[in-house]
């Protein structure tokens, strides 16, 4: 037979996490208000950050990867490099170069019809969205990367 205090004890325990998880906002498996992640999420704390394609005719275009995966994988590491703390301007520059150009390399791979010689331009886009107080997004230039010039003559 149950000891009916050992049961009213289990109860509180079991009540007494799950208020805790929803007063402290805390993901405390499986008494949290959002299960599947470890905190809430609010419009103003989404950051996104894109690659744009400047064609030399002016014609404008943001990479879509196939799989956006690899979108995903950008945003991340170029948060992270914009994030780090223990890195100098200089330092955060090149890192951001060299994530700009494989990103670059990766979409050429991808994409066979894409004319590298038509892009002016790479620019790494930081877009923020607010939601205070109508939802709205802001687009700003985190990395602007002119590339060479087309040579109107074939090298010899």
């Amino acid at each position: 037979m149950t000891d009916p205090v050992a049961v009213a004890l289990f109860a509180a325990a079991l009540l007494g996490l799950a208020l805790a998880a929803l007063v402290l906002d805390r993901d405390l498996w499986p008494f949290a208000p959002y299960s599947m992640f470890s905190r809430r999420h609010s419009p103003a704390e989404i950051h996104v950050f894109r690659l744009l394609f400047v064609c030399r005719d002016g014609a404008r275009a943001f990479w879509s990867p196939r799989f956006r995966y690899e979108a995903r994988y950008l945003s991340g590491e170029v948060a992270a490099i914009a994030s780090d703390p223990t890195l100098d301007p200089a330092t955060r520059r090149t890192a951001l170069i060299a994530l700009t150009l494989r990103a670059f390399a990766y979409a050429l791979r991808e994409d066979p019809g894409l004319d590298a010689a038509a892009i002016a331009e790479l620019v790494l886009v930081h877009r923020e969205i607010d939601d205070a107080p109508e939802l709205r997004s802001r687009d700003a230039p985190l990395l602007r990367l002119p590339l060479a010039p087309a040579s109107q003559e074939d090298p010899p």
